[in-house]
């Protein structure tokens, strides 16, 4: 058998080394345990020691140590660059921002529909936000209060469902993101018992919509239109902005309008406030 004690310790092999142990054992430690992070980070770990400690390296100009350290540091800087950016988002203030200023670029040939249908909207919008006035209006629509959405077709043009995008202004209850995470997670859930064969293709995540801390899942359910059942998928996006949240609904057709890629680049327009 080959020994251990060789003379071709390959410095080249002891870096990666350490990238794969440090990155992919930050990954553990927030707790994804996926089976990359599980083999790979004691691969990482064998890699450092068998080429920084057990072979020979004499002939290394700096000792495994240093570069050890060296390297640390830089994954070091790298990860709080990283912390420093997720949760650098923009502080909310009602007193800058209005939460009815929510606009998404309306797709080339759709059809778009106010839905507020309120006077009292418009003069929010016009002459100032009013949180105890807009509170009293969601009221009236029980906690949710629609604000525009946009479809593919003419809603009396066609027979068949159509892709479609709205978005609603809902009162938060929540007092920190982790408790809107929570209750957004509890609301999907709920979800299964009011759509036929709803399955979560998508989990909920956190994602980053026009600088602000927002969450997204994508969803697949059953829609039964006259004779013909309908593959459905949904896109939801919540941004919460104080007292109040964003929710935005992608919805397509699988087998029929799959508007994947429109969808991809409208989530990108997505403009809040002043942004």
């Amino acid at each position: 058998m080959k020994s251990f004690v060789e003379n071709d310790a390959n410095i080249y092999s002891f870096i990666i080394g350490i990238f794969i142990f440090f990155s992919l054992g930050l990954g553990l430690v927030v707790g994804n345990t996926s089976w990359i992070n599980i083999i790979g980070c004691p691969w990482g770990a064998f890699m450092i020691l068998q080429h920084g400690w057990i072979k020979d390296n004499s002939k290394w100009k700096l000792s495994p140590l240093k570069i050890l350290l060296i390297c640390f540091s830089i994954v070091a800087i790298v990860i709080i660059i990283l912390f420093s950016s997720r949760n650098n988002k923009k502080d909310i203030d009602l007193n800058t921002i209005n939460p009815l200023e929510i606009d998404i670029k309306k797709p080339e040939g759709w059809y778009s529909m106010n839905l507020s249908q309120d006077q009292r909207i418009e003069d929010l919008k016009s002459g100032g936000f009013n949180a105890d006035q807009l509170d009293k209006i969601i009221e009236t629509t029980k906690g949710t209060l629609p604000l525009f959405s946009y479809t593919k077709y003419h809603i009396d043009s066609v027979d068949v469902p159509i892709p479609t995008i709205n978005v609603s202004l809902v009162k938060n209850y929540t007092s920190n993101f982790e408790e809107f995470l929570d209750r957004m997670d509890y609301s999907t859930k709920q979800l299964q018992d009011m759509f036929n064969n709803f399955e979560i293709t998508s989990p909920i995540q956190e994602i980053d919509i026009a600088g602000f801390k927002s969450i997204s899942f994508v969803a697949t359910y059953d829609l039964p239109f006259y004779d013909s059942t309908y593959k459905t998928r949904i896109r939801v996006y919540a941004v919460p902005i104080d007292s109040y949240f964003y929710q935005i609904n992608f919805i397509d057709y699988i087998e029929s309008e799959d508007c994947s890629i429109l969808y991809n680049d409208l989530l990108k327009s997505i403009r809040i406030g002043e942004n």
